[in-house]
């Protein structure tokens, strides 16, 4: 499918295609693996330090709690910082930048997608692994 929408891009960008065109592919490709797709629901991390001899292995967290924690964390973190003398401009800007955007939009998007890893990182002795499920 990846191989599909990205020579779709590539007339695209040729100019073989016009935009109306490649919009109609890529939905036809789209509903056509839709099906065949099963939706992810949440997201583990692995983490293994071989040097310290440490795990860290955290279940699969529903997407529903990410989404419900990341909301209350916005919230909540203007409150916690409007008093706070360590607080830079940068992170009062990152705030500001927080509010307006939908992080329960994002998480479900990676849902949509169905299971993948989205990082897979290992050498001889250390794995980070953070899989959607």
């Amino acid at each position: 499918m990846k191989e599909e929408i990205r020579s779709i891009l590539d007339k695209l960008e040729n100019g073989e295609i016009s935009c109306k065109k490649a919009v109609k592919l890529i939905k036809s490709i789209n509903e056509n693996s839709i099906n065949r797709i099963r939706p992810a629901r949440k997201i583990k991390i692995k983490i293994i330090d071989g040097d310290n001899n440490k795990k860290i292995r955290l279940p699969g967290i529903p997407f529903w709690l990410i989404a419900s924690l990341s909301k209350l964390g916005i919230l909540i973190a203007p409150l916690a910082f409007k008093h706070s003398n360590h607080m830079g401009q940068n992170s009062r800007m990152a705030l500001d930048i927080l509010k307006d955007i939908d992080i329960s939009e994002l998480i479900y998007a990676l849902g949509a997608y169905g299971p993948f890893d989205f990082v897979d990182v290992c050498d001889d002795k250390d794995l980070v692994k953070i899989s959607v499920l």
